[in-house]
C-alpha cells in the first residue's frame, strides 16, 4: 500500500468518525433538551410552592414514604435489640440484624437532615460512636452501626434505653411535622 492510499484510507476513517461523532452529539444534545424540557414543570411546580409559602405536596409524600419505610425498620431493630437482650443471641438474630442494620445504613441518609433537627443529642452517643467504630454519632445511629448484636451489648454504657426512646421520639416529631405540613 502506497503512502498515497494509506493517507487516503486514514482521512476516509476520520470523515467517518467525525460524522459518527455527530450523530452521537446530536442524540446526547437530544436526551439533554427533553430532560430539561421535563424539568421545566417540576421548577415551575417548586416555585409555585414556594411563592404561595407551602411545600410541594409530592416532595412530602415521598419523604413520608421514606420516613415510614426507615420507621418500619427501626421498631423491627429495636424489638430484635430487645429480644437478644432477653434471650441472648438465637437462631437467625445475627443474620436479622445484619439485614436491618444494612437497610438503614441505606435509608437514614435521605431523611438525616430531618431527624437531626427533631433528635434530642448527648455528647455520650458521640464519645460511644468514636470508641465502637471511629466515627461520631448520633443516638440513632448508635443502634445501627455496631457490626453485630453482641457488640450492641457489649458496648452498652448504660444509656442503650435512652437512645432508643430518643430515637423514637425524634421520629415521632418529624413524621407530625410532615403530616402537618401535607395539610
Amino acid at each position: 500500500m502506497t503512502i498515497v492510499q494509506q493517507a487516503a484510507r486514514t482521512l476516509a476513517y476520520r470523515r467517518q468518525r467525525w460524522a459518527q461523532g455527530l450523530v452521537l452529539r446530536a442524540s446526547n444534545f437530544a436526551r439533554r433538551g427533553a430532560q430539561a424540557l421535563i424539568a421545566i414543570p417540576l421548577a415551575m411546580r417548586a416555585a409555585y410552592y414556594r411563592a404561595i409559602g407551602r411545600d410541594d405536596p409530592a416532595r412530602l409524600a415521598g419523604l413520608r414514604a421514606q420516613l415510614l419505610r426507615f420507621y418500619n425498620d427501626f421498631e423491627s431493630l429495636v424489638d430484635l435489640i430487645c429480644a437478644s437482650a432477653r434471650c441472648g443471641v438465637v437462631g437467625g438474630m445475627a443474620a436479622e440484624y445484619r439485614q436491618l442494620t444494612d437497610a438503614m445504613k441505606r435509608n437514614y441518609p435521605a431523611i438525616r437532615t430531618y431527624v437531626l433537627a427533631f433528635l434530642s443529642v448527648d455528647v455520650a452517643d458521640t464519645e460511644y460512636g468514636l470508641s465502637l467504630c471511629g466515627l461520631p454519632l448520633d443516638a440513632l445511629q448508635c443502634l445501627f452501626y455496631p457490626p453485630d448484636l453482641d457488640a450492641v451489648h457489649e458496648a452498652d454504657d448504660g444509656k442503650l434505653i435512652d437512645r432508643i426512646e430518643r430515637s423514637r421520639d425524634a421520629l415521632y416529631r418529624l413524621g407530625d411535622y410532615l403530616r402537618e405540613l401535607s395539610r
